[in-house]
């Protein structure tokens, strides 16, 4: 429990960072207007699975796993995933590292509670879109290099279903539960 919360904590301090933590401060409002569906909606999830794929459950990443205690300092992506209810909060959260002319953004779900974090790693690719969101289910769009069998660099775009169970409301902390996650390959 201290490894997920201190990945969270460090996550959060990053994102405090990159956001600035007085909105109130002159010139903090300037930006331009954050579009609707960064703002807390997002249409419904439509993406279906494609006929072969095959679920891959996630594990919760521990510290230094794959190096993201080192990187957390460099949060460049924060998105409250929208259209979520129940007690629990969940967000993508993007780190930048890596080489950045082959993907270079680890991204993250971040499921907490008021009293724990799970943290799951989606994977290091260039970006994300997020095209639906549900209860439990997320669908994202994602851009990515990869490289072919010749050796060749070429980017790619691919869509997946995310899916979590719900926390449960019996939940105590430090039981040793954990939500389930999965990524799909959709179509």
């Amino acid at each position: 429990m201290i490894v997920r919360n201190s990945l969270t904590l460090a996550l959060v301090a990053g994102c405090v960072a990159l956001t600035g933590c007085n909105p109130a401060a002159p010139g903090a409002n300037d930006a331009a207007p954050v579009p609707a569906a960064a703002a807390g909606t997002a249409a419904a999830p439509s993406f279906t699975a494609a006929a072969d794929a095959k679920p891959e459950t996630l594990a919760p990443a521990e510290a230094d796993s794959e190096g993201e205690a080192a990187s957390l300092g460099g949060v460049v992506r924060f998105d409250a995933v929208p259209n979520q209810s129940g007690d629990a909060f969940v967000r993508l959260i993007g780190t930048g590292g890596g080489d950045p002319a082959a993907n270079g953004l680890m991204t993250y779900l971040v499921i907490s509670t008021t009293h724990d974090s799970w943290v799951y790693t989606i994977g290091n690719i260039l970006e994300y879109r997020i095209k639906g969101a549900a209860d439990g289910k997320l669908d994202l769009e994602i851009d990515e290099t990869i490289v072919a069998d010749n050796g060749d660099m070429g980017n790619q775009t691919r869509k997946v279903i995310v899916t979590w169970t719900a926390v449960p409301a019996d939940y105590s902390p430090g039981d040793g539960w954990s939500p389930t996650v999965t990524v799909t390959a959709a179509q």
